[in-house]
């Protein structure tokens, strides 16, 4: 896979990744926002990409592609279901900037924060952006300004 054309999109990796994370065309199809006959068509072009005929080959395959120390692991898989938008928001809030200070630095509006990292809660399968917070490594939720995220 030395070839720029055998390189995978960023698209393909996240399907591939979620695929090597054993979810189900229909859950990422789900997850995705697209048909599972969709899924299934990229899947199929990945295989003939991958050179490979199944699952299992495709996440060694895969696998075998990663840099040195890196892995598939769950937070991996997870972290394919975001867009650059939800992660970069996600990412700054992990580290405590409070929403309405997120709000400004993108010109957006607080509840659009609120509602983005609601968003990647669902997505990540948690119950709310406090256990989204503290799922990424913020031991507390000191700095999160609930009010910001309750109004508009």
């Amino acid at each position: 896979m030395n070839d720029d054309n055998d390189r995978l999109t960023a698209a393909e990796r996240a399907i591939a990744a979620l695929v090597a994370g054993g979810y189900s065309n229909q859950q990422i199809a789900r997850l995705r926002g697209t048909a599972p006959r969709t899924i299934a068509n990229q899947l199929a072009g990945l295989y003939r990409k991958l050179g490979v005929t199944s699952r299992v080959e495709m996440a060694h395959a895969l696998d075998a592609q990663l840099d040195e120390g890196e892995a598939i692991t769950p937070t991996a898989v997870a972290l394919q279901l975001l867009s650059e938008t939800e992660k970069q928001t996600l990412e700054t809030a992990a580290r405590g900037v409070p929403i309405k200070v997120i709000a400004i630095d993108l010109g957006l509006a607080p509840h659009t924060i609120g509602a983005r990292l609601r968003r990647c809660a669902h997505k990540l399968g948690m119950g709310s952006r406090i256990t989204l917070l503290r799922a990424c490594g913020r031991a507390s939720h000191g700095g999160w300004d609930r009010s910001a995220s309750s109004r508009g």
